[in-house]
């Protein structure tokens, strides 16, 4: 029989004893965790979120419009009489004051036509002086039984027509001087007048009067629009909570394509008196000053008329989020998780966004919905 070292028999035991215990942990292991549970859960503090605290303050509530810009008068530039065009006096484009000439049409037919009435109406009146001595000197006659009635009637009738041929003579020099005024064309009153539309040496007025020009008025400007009839009322409801008389109290706003805002100021100064019944729509306009002429006929305007004011809640532009169901802000519920809000945009006046809908004025919003937070969510509030 052969008898094994102790030393050898020593590490054969630790060995088997190590088996054993690495064979029991994995039975612990195994008992331990089943399959399907769940991790033992770690947690995590919630992450810190900026919010804000809305502000109540009355912002103004605006009726909103688009419209175009149209000259304050604009009149066609015609020529009224035959001849040919002499000269243009004016530079394409330019101010002009009323009364200023702007062409002139040969006009020497027109000077003839005055001399020759000038000497009718001498001829005529030379006619009516005789012919009232005449009847002078048989009225005399009469009275002294020298001369039948007759005659002294016969020479009254001369008298008379004499005077008639006069009037006439007269008639015609007056229109022959006003032909003559129209050789030179001016302006009707102070504007701007467009490109010419004829050339000199042209022939005008051959067929009816011949358009020349056209001038308008381009300061002040008007601007035209229409609102349904039910904007119609709110802005008379509107006039009567503040006491105004009538439409030409009412500001109307601004701006074009490119304003970022409406920086132009203007008055309602018309109102249809009746709607379209194709569109049921009013027809307003407004009167606005262009002393550097930024507003040119044609040109589209967006418009805004201030009706009232309202109260609203103010919050940062940030803290406002959009979503398929519409507008909303992330207000600090129970347990300082965050709710989804819906909102409604209100005009738009300075650095915070005002709004109404489910909001009050001691809630707690999140300072900026893209700030990686979400409804649902469990913050650690930071007010600013």
């Amino acid at each position: 029989m052969t008898h094994e070292p102790r030393q050898a028999r020593g590490h054969r035991l630790r060995n088997i004893l190590i088996l054993l215990l690495l064979f029991g942990g994995a039975v612990a292991l195994t008992v331990a965790v089943r399959p399907g549970d769940a991790p033992p859960e770690t947690k995590v503090a919630p992450p810190i979120i900026q919010v804000a605290r809305p502000l109540s303050r009355p912002v103004p509530r605006y009726l909103h419009a688009t419209g175009w810009a149209d000259a304050l008068a604009r009149v066609t530039v015609t020529a009224r009489v035959k001849g040919a065009l002499r000269s243009v006096e004016y530079r394409d484009g330019a101010s002009v004051q009323a009364g200023q000439p702007l062409f002139r049409i040969e006009d020497d037919l027109y000077r003839a036509q005055v001399a020759q009435a000038e000497a009718s109406v001498a001829e005529a009146n030379a006619a009516l002086v005789q012919a009232q001595r005449d009847y002078d000197r048989q009225r005399r006659l009469v009275e002294t039984s020298a001369a039948a009635r007759a005659t002294a009637e016969d020479a009254q009738t001369r008298r008379d027509a004499a005077r008639a041929q006069l009037d006439a003579a007269k008639a015609t020099l007056d229109t022959a001087r006003i032909d003559l005024g129209y050789t030179t064309v001016t302006a009707p009153f102070s504007g701007v007048v467009t490109a010419h539309r004829q050339d000199v040496g042209a022939l005008v007025g051959v067929e009816g009067a011949t358009e020349l020009a056209e001038i308008m008025v381009l300061d002040p400007v008007h601007v035209t629009f229409a609102i349904p009839e039910t904007e119609m009322l709110r802005i008379r409801a509107a006039l009567r909570g503040q006491q105004m008389p009538d439409l030409a109290a009412i500001t109307v706003q601004a701006g074009t394509q490119i304003d970022a805002d409406f920086p132009l100021t203007g008055r309602l100064d018309y109102a249809a008196p009746a709607t379209s019944t194709d569109s049921g729509t009013l027809e307003l306009r407004a009167v606005f000053d262009n002393p550097d002429r930024a507003l040119v006929p044609g040109m589209f305007l967006r418009l805004r008329i201030p009706l009232d004011r309202q109260p609203a809640l103010m919050v940062p532009v940030a803290a406002v989020g959009t979503d398929q169901q519409g507008r909303y802000v992330l207000a600090v519920g129970p347990e300082n998780r965050l709710e989804r809000r819906a909102v409604t945009l209100l005009e738009k006046t300075g650095d915070l966004q005002p709004v109404t809908g489910a909001l009050a004025e001691t809630d707690l919003v999140a300072a900026n919905v893209l700030a990686g937070v979400a409804a649902g969510q469990q913050i650690a509030p930071q007010e600013r």
